[in-house]
């Protein structure tokens, strides 16, 4: 089996030191699985050194030794091979910051940041030889790549309370982006787009199963269900933020149906997208939430708009029919009570307290076209500079943090890049001739749709996973117009 590695096209003596050591990772890993004396020897070493931990510290510190070893051949590998290291942060995106709720105050994001820098200095590597930059001369690289650069910029910023706490905002703000350029790398093929999709949307289920298994009992008893009240149902979550955790899985249950009902699918994949996007609305549902659920018919409306096509029309019209007849069904029950409230967004009481944040910090936005530095809100203003104003507010919106942070001049080149993302992918939806690659935009678009719109009420764009996933998605929509060029000439009608 030959290792899943990227063909350059250079002379064998120039590439003989890399293709070495690539190569002899991939034996040793993945073809003889260790079983060598070298294997043996590593084996060996790992073993003395749990055993010396946990008879120091304990089986939690042997623990987290163990899980650091597994993760030094896996950024080797993502070094070397890129597309398997993007499938491994995704991975991390998702079940890190879930880790974390449950181990306290454990620094494991600092392996999302070795990731992210390993994935670029292996597609710098691979580019090192191809000299084909090409890839990435896309406006939205620039845009992306200038947004980069202005966070760079406030390292300078007068008005910053800390640089260190720079160091830990800047990677939710744009380092996570930066997963745009090996992805736009790795996405040479359709087929490697599917699977990355696929690995993303189990993901989303288990994520989902986990708010179901923590409350088992819910599920089969509707009226234990229907009065869970809103502390039982905050803690039924796996991500460290509940908010924008919810939009990432109504995200997920959108791309999840758009497949299901678009060109190309089998009716296998047909069944299993649907019971997928049910299976994450259940959980939602049974979380009460209201931001997220708020977002499935604003997800539908704007594909309609899109594709004017008749299967997203009839889903709105369902989605539209439920949602007035759960408005004209009153009751106390906690549970209805938030999903009623999804219906009216506006009254929530997360919108309220969004409206009251951007009041209190708009005079200071205005004083401050720059903003008060990167980081200096919420938990790393609190912590890294605690006598400032900024540390004292903790931002429900993610727009209302980059105004904040970065000043209302960072907020336009923020809104410049999302402009620019949509833009690509209703370019792209348009011009593309190959009715599978029109559904795949239609997924990607709405994807990056939702996430922007429920930015405004969560940090979903500027937190685990949904910085990682709007990174994907904005990939994906500039190669997918290279890989319609690709596929076999198909008949261009008008799909979802």
């Amino acid at each position: 089996m030959e290792p899943f590695l990227f063909h350059t096209g250079q002379s064998a003596g120039s590439l003989s030191w890399f293709k070495t050591a690539r190569n002899w990772v991939w034996q040793e890993l993945y073809v003889r699985r260790l079983n060598t004396p070298a294997g043996y020897f590593l084996l060996a070493l790992l073993t003395l050194f749990l055993s010396r931990e946990i008879a120091l510290r304990g089986w939690q510190s042997a623990g987290i030794v163990f899980f650091c070893i597994l993760l030094v051949p896996s950024f080797i590998t993502a070094l070397l091979h890129v597309r398997f290291g993007l499938f491994l942060l995704l991975s991390g995106a998702f079940l890190l910051p879930g880790i974390r709720r449950l181990t306290g105050d454990t620094p494991i994001g600092i392996f999302m940041y070795a990731g992210v820098i390993s994935l670029l200095f292996g597609t710098f590597l691979q580019q090192v030889y191809r000299h084909d930059w090409s890839f990435a001369k896309h406006p939205l690289s620039v845009a992306i790549l200038g947004w980069c650069f202005y966070l760079l910029v406030e390292l300078i910023n007068p008005w910053a309370g800390s640089q260190i706490a720079w160091i830990y905002g800047f990677w939710g703000l744009g380092g996570m982006l930066l997963v745009y350029y090996p992805a736009l790398y790795a996405f040479r093929e359709l087929d490697h787009l599917r699977r990355l999709t696929l690995v993303w949307l189990i993901l989303a289920v288990f994520a989902a199963a986990y708010n179901l298994v923590i409350y088992p009992s819910a599920i089969f008893d509707i009226n234990q269900w229907l009065h869970l009240s809103t502390e039982v149902q905050n803690a039924f979550v796996f991500f460290s933020d509940r908010a924008s955790g919810n939009v990432v899985l109504c995200v997920s249950a959108l791309v999840a149906l758009i497949f299901a009902l678009g060109k190309g699918m089998s009716r296998n994949q047909q069944l299993a997208g649907i019971s997928g996007a049910a299976f994450i609305l259940l959980a939602l549902a049974l979380m009460g939430s209201r931001s997220a659920l708020a977002l499935i018919p604003a997800g539908l409306l704007f594909l309609s708009l899109i594709t004017l096509n008749r299967r997203w029309l009839v889903a709105g019209l369902i989605f539209t029919v439920a949602g007035i007849a759960l408005w004209f069904y009153t009751t106390e029950q906690a549970t209805w009570g938030s999903l009623r409230q999804s219906l009216n967004p506006f009254a929530s009481p997360n919108f309220v307290v969004t409206q009251d944040n951007e009041s209190y910090i708009q005079p200071y936005i205005r004083r401050h076209p720059i903003g008060g530095g990167v980081g200096s809100t919420g938990e790393y203003g609190e912590r890294f500079a605690p006598d400032t104003l900024l540390s004292e507010f903790f931002p429900e919106s993610g727009y209302v943090r980059i105004a904040a942070e970065t000043g209302w001049l960072g907020l336009l080149l923020f809104a410049g890049v999302l402009f620019m993302a949509l833009a690509a992918g209703v370019n792209g939806y348009f011009r593309v001739k190959s009715p599978r690659i029109r559904t795949w935009y239609a997924a990607f678009l709405t994807a990056t749709f939702v996430l922007a719109i429920g930015n405004y009420s969560t940090q979903v764009l500027v937190s685990l996973p949904g910085n990682v996933l709007f990174a994907i998605s904005m990939a994906a929509m500039v190669r997918l117009r290279h890989m319609d060029e690709l596929l076999p000439s198909e008949t261009s009608e008008t799909v979802s």
